[in-house]
């Protein structure tokens, strides 16, 4: 009986020791390179940084209901015209499972930050970045 408290309590430990690591990965940069104005941040235009929580939100709900792996290549397109997200033809080709993508990421996000997925970069890096992390952080978890 001892043993087995004694094994709940390092299971416990080790939960959040991964948790605590899974932190930290996602808070580290990426070494000492210096950076081009090519990885510098996206500036966030001022009338959205009031939505940045909102918008972060939106990403990790998104990696969950919808694509665990999201390919910044997805943002700064227009919406397919012939293409839904239950659409029969989403995952004929992967051509169309890119559309298939892009049409569900417009069905989910609100239409007042459609603009923004069309034309600003940082919209794209704020969602694949909160999705990449969120998947980090769940799969050192398991």
């Amino acid at each position: 009986m001892v043993a087995q408290k004694d094994i709940n309590e390092m299971r416990k430990e080790l939960k959040s020791l991964q948790l605590e690591n899974a932190s930290l990965l996602a808070d580290q940069t990426q070494g000492k390179r210096r950076r081009s104005k090519k990885d510098a941040p996206a500036i966030i235009p001022e009338h959205f940084l009031e939505h940045l929580q909102t918008i972060k939100t939106l990403g990790q709900k998104f990696g969950i209901l919808g694509e665990i792996w999201v390919d910044s290549t997805v943002f700064g397109v227009d919406p397919p015209a012939m293409m839904t997200p239950n659409s029969q033809d989403r995952y004929r080709s992967p051509a169309s499972i890119m559309d298939g993508v892009v049409a569900e990421l417009f069905a989910f996000v609100p239409p007042q930050f459609h603009d923004a997925m069309r034309r600003s970069s940082w919209f794209g890096e704020t969602v694949c970045n909160v999705v990449t992390i969120m998947t980090v952080t769940n799969h050192m978890l398991v």
